[in-house]
């Protein structure tokens, strides 16, 4: 009793007024313990300060961990985060539902905050009339995902913050976007009237919207498989939406559209697609567009999130990680089939940016940083000519002008966000210098305008580590750790991969959203499964290490239990929760700027089943695309993702790394240029065989090796002699390789393309069957 009296005589020394008043009262005296003990953890957002700095009000949302969340536990609104407590409190009330879903660094949700939510007179009117509830988009897609299909029912688009009211039972009755302060507090007093006066009117709307995300969410019965031809047909209509001035969808505001660069990417598979096609036209063009943009970071590297004009010249200028981790996929992937140096820079550039500065010390990765710097939009990455002129010599400060296109009235807001007005190789041709020089010049410039930008109040930067998202980087990283031959980035990669381990998943297999070492964050998603999965296989394409695909089919193998639906063989994006049985649960497939949580469980089958028949059938993957296939046979546009795992699963994407016998052959293809030389190195399991190249009976399948492209070349190959070995299933010997094997050959004539197509034929048996012959189409990497 003395020790509680203690605590509360300290606490009314310290509190904000506001709370000191009944202060035994439970809550408030949690609030308070939360609130010292959090100080120093995270920044205090409010106008309203005691005499002595302290925030003057506090509500529930500072029992929370999500940054964005705790951005707003000082505002005068009773915020309560979602879940069971809010509506309870709804219905003890008899008070409509407000719910607001934002993220940390999204500059309208910090415009409406500011207006609105940190203002006493609108949040005596939400205290009053209604139960506030706050989302942090990051940690609740789920949620996010529906009432952003509410805001579409209610207007036709949609976009963050999200405002949406809803009845007791988490139905919305109305959802749109960003208000200002004299719109929100005009639309309170009519949602107020209507609640108390209308009651039932409200009631039925609800019912009707819900009713309508249940129909767009249901799956037709109609056809039962996909068509190799709706993937040409989608890109048909994907070209013909090309803004063929500036590159990408011809849409403002401008977003990179990496789902459909990856998709056009993987259709690049013969020299007429590579060298003629609009597909590489249109992935060229955006490409180039993006790296010369303001979109891009010229100083630090890594990309904003997207831009409000044509050239890409003005972005919206928060940074995800989601996006860094696509776009380094996108230019690897562009690099690998052309070669194009500028592409190559920016993956290095932007991995450089991600490991300095999105780099977390459990060793994986932020999720992102704000648009907004001293309460202004983009002021971090803002240049004044006068600033150019003061790094600078005379004749440097010409060529930075000339090289970022910055002039002196400025180009966005009197200041100059730096872009490339033409691409470096033709700054290197027009100033008579050597490409890799230029560079080299430019190293140094970007360095003085580093040093005197980090000078400056730099972007919050939102510290939560999403196991999704850190997924996305790992495979990423692994992917250009094998192209650029960068060990690095796959140590980087691996370490990530195994604090995701450590720190996400519990004894029972199952994963949090975030990679906390307490383990006590949000359930994760099918998303968070299916990318780790990917990220995974990923790793153990790269690195050899078992345990990476063992791991993998253990998590599969949890979201199977926990998000499968046992009639359909299709996956709900989030697992059965008995607290949240309110909350309409889905399987929803459409593809957003990240593959939907199907769509990125059906790429980790797909891929598992290539490394090991047994972890996962065809039948399964089969059955998984036959019961979304009328959905999207209906759009196939909102399901690009969904549509590369379906041709991932008809044939699998040309990489340095492929399988064979159902994943007991791995083929790791490499070409070093300086030789001509191309080595292919198949590692076969234990127990399994292929003939050599010369079988000493007429009916077996030698084991050859083919070029395809480019077809003015000659490949040369040399064999090893065969293994003579009996097997039960034969009376002769049999010549055959197993184990680690080999095969050499040179390129006899120049390559000036940096893209090598290889077919390699082979059958491969065991002791007591043959499995059908097959073609494995591989392109190697390339080695100085």
């Amino acid at each position: 009793m003395f020790k509680f009296h203690y605590q509360v005589l300290l606490l009314i020394f310290l509190c904000p007024v506001v709370y000191c008043k009944g202060l035994e009262n439970t809550l408030e005296l949690d609030l308070e313990q939360a609130r010292l003990s959090r100080q120093g953890q995270y920044q205090v957002r409010t106008q309203y300060l005691s005499k002595i700095g302290t925030p003057v009000y506090t509500n529930r949302l500072i029992l929370e961990n999500s940054p964005y969340l705790l951005q707003h536990a000082h505002n005068p609104v009773n915020w309560y985060a979602w879940g069971k407590e809010a509506f309870d409190a709804a219905r003890r009330e008899n008070k409509p539902i407000f719910l607001s879903i934002g993220y940390s660094t999204c500059h309208w949700c910090h415009v409406m905050e500011a207006e609105s939510f940190d203002n006493e007179e609108v949040a005596r009117i939400l205290n009053k009339y209604f139960i506030s509830i706050k989302v942090d988009r990051d940690l609740r897609p789920d949620i996010d995902g529906f009432y952003i299909k509410a805001a579409l029912v209610f207007s036709g688009k949609a976009g963050w913050p999200v405002s949406s009211f809803l009845t007791h039972d988490s139905k919305p009755f109305f959802a749109a976007s960003y208000f200002s302060r004299p719109d929100f507090v005009d639309l309170l007093e009519q949602v107020q009237d209507k609640w108390t006066n209308d009651h039932q009117f409200l009631l039925k709307s609800a019912i009707e919207i819900y009713q309508e995300i249940q129909e767009q969410q249901k799956v037709a019965s109609v056809a039962d498989t996909i068509s190799p031809s709706l993937i040409d047909q989608t890109i048909i209509k994907i070209l013909s939406s090309e803004d063929k001035r500036w590159g990408g969808v011809d849409h403002i505001p401008k977003f990179p559209r990496e789902l459909i660069l990856m998709l056009l990417l993987r259709k690049l598979k013969t020299v007429d697609y590579f060298a003629l096609s609009r597909e590489w036209e249109f992935i060229s063009r955006e490409l180039d567009a993006l790296l010369q943009g303001g979109i891009y970071d010229q100083v630090a590297g890594g990309f904003h999130r997207y831009a409000t004009d044509k050239a890409w010249r003005i972005p919206h200028f928060e940074k995800m990680l989601f996006n860094q981790a696509l776009l380094v996929d996108v230019y690897t992937n562009a690099w690998f089939y052309s070669g194009d140096n500028e592409y190559k820079r920016i993956v290095i550039e932007t991995l450089n940016y991600v490991l300095n500065e999105m780099r977390s010390d459990k060793a994986c990765f932020y999720s992102a940083t704000d648009a907004d710097s001293e309460n202004n939009e983009g002021k971090f990455y803002l240049w004044h000519d006068i600033d150019i002129a003061s790094l600078f010599t005379p004749g440097e400060t010409d060529f930075v002008r000339k090289l970022y296109g910055i002039r002196q009235e400025g180009n966005f807001n009197h200041k100059n966000i730096l872009y490339l007005p033409n691409g470096l190789e033709s700054v290197a041709e027009a100033n008579d210098i050597d490409y890799q020089i230029l560079l080299t010049k430019i190293a140094g410039i970007r360095q003085k305008l580093y040093q005197k930008r980090a000078e400056r109040i730099p972007p919050f930067k939102d510290k939560k580590q999403i196991v999704e998202w850190s997924a996305l980087m790992i495979s990423a990283l692994a992917n250009s750790g094998l192209v650029f031959n960068t060990p690095e980035y796959i140590r980087v990669a691996d370490q990530c991969a195994e604090a995701i381990w450590q720190h996400a998943i519990n004894d029972q297999g199952s994963s949090s959203r975030l990679i906390d070492s307490n383990k006590s964050s949000a359930s994760a998603t099918l998303g968070d499964y299916g990318h780790y999965i990917q990220a995974m296989l990923t790793l153990y394409d790269v690195t050899d290490k078992d345990i990476w695909l063992t791991r993998s089919h253990l998590i599969y193998l949890q979201a199977v239990r926990m998000f499968q639906d046992k009639k359909s063989g299709s996956f709900f994006n989030t697992a059965f929760d008995q607290n949240e049985q309110f909350f309409l649960r889905n399987k929803d497939v459409t593809d957003n700027t990240i593959a939907s949580g199907n769509s990125a469980m059906l790429m980790a089958m797909v891929m598992l089943h290539q490394r090991s028949g047994q972890f996962v059938k065809q039948s399964q993957i089969k059955e998984f695309i036959s019961y979304n296939a009328s959905t999207i046979n209906q759009n196939p546009i909102a399901f690009i993702a969904m549509l590369a795992a379906v041709d991932e699963s008809l044939q699998a994407n040309i990489k340095p790394v492929k399988y064979a016998a159902k994943g007991n052959i791995k083929i790791h293809a490499e070409f070093r240029q300086n030789k001509k030389q191309l080595t292919l190195t198949l590692m076969i399991s234990n127990g399994w065989h292929i003939n050599s190249t010369q079988p000493l009976q007429s009916n077996l399948i030698p084991t050859t090796v083919e070029l395809v492209y480019p077809t003015t070349a000659d490949l040369t190959m040399q064999y090893p002699d065969g293994h003579l070995k009996s097997l039960s299933f034969s009376q002769q010997e049999l010549s055959l390789y197993e184990d680690e094997l080999k095969l050499t050959g040179n390129i006899v004539q120049p390559v000036a393309s940096n893209y090598l197509l290889i077919n390699i034929r082979l059958q491969a048996c065991n002791d007591k069957m043959c499995l059908p012959p097959e073609t494995v189409r591989i392109a190697p990497i390339y080695l100085d």
